[in-house]
């Protein structure tokens, strides 16, 4: 009974704070007659100067054909290349079988379907396989080719 009658002294108490300062939010007009000042103007932002151009980055080489169209090269780490062509999965697929013809095709683990390729060569100097994989992307392939010991 006593929790209930401090709860009503509280809530009472809440509410005349509120109504003495001022609690419906409203802000009350200035008068008519009494001239609005306007807000200070703002100064202008400070022009921020242009950042130096960085140095264009050095055009990458690789040992590995690549399609007259290849966009986006990046070299991604340990000779890892990946790279973006208009060409479809399966002409990118006949571009690499035809861009090796000294390798030889690990026709068992040679994956083409309509969401993706994985090919694999053996031959290369260094005895490691060259793997090349696929997959769609926009209004082309996305293309990954990287030496691995397999």
């Amino acid at each position: 009974m006593k929790t209930k009658r401090y709860l009503f002294i509280l809530m009472i108490f809440v509410l005349a704070l509120t109504a003495a300062c001022g609690g419906s939010g409203d802000t009350p007009a200035p008068p008519a007659d009494v001239p609005v000042e306007a807000p200070p103007a703002e100064e202008p932002a400070p022009v921020e100067e242009a950042p130096a151009e960085e140095p264009a980055a050095e055009p990458i080489t690789t040992e590995f054909p690549l399609p007259e169209d290849a966009a986006n090269l990046m070299e991604v780490g340990d000779g890892t290349l990946n790279f973006q062509t208009a060409l479809s999965i399966p002409d990118v697929v006949t571009f690499y079988r035809f861009a090796f013809p000294d390798y030889t095709e690990r026709e068992v683990v040679t994956v083409v379907e309509d969401g993706s390729f994985n090919i694999v060569f053996d031959g290369h100097a260094s005895g490691k396989a060259i793997v090349i994989q696929g997959f769609p992307m926009g209004d082309g392939v996305n293309v990954n080719i990287r030496l691995e010991d397999i």
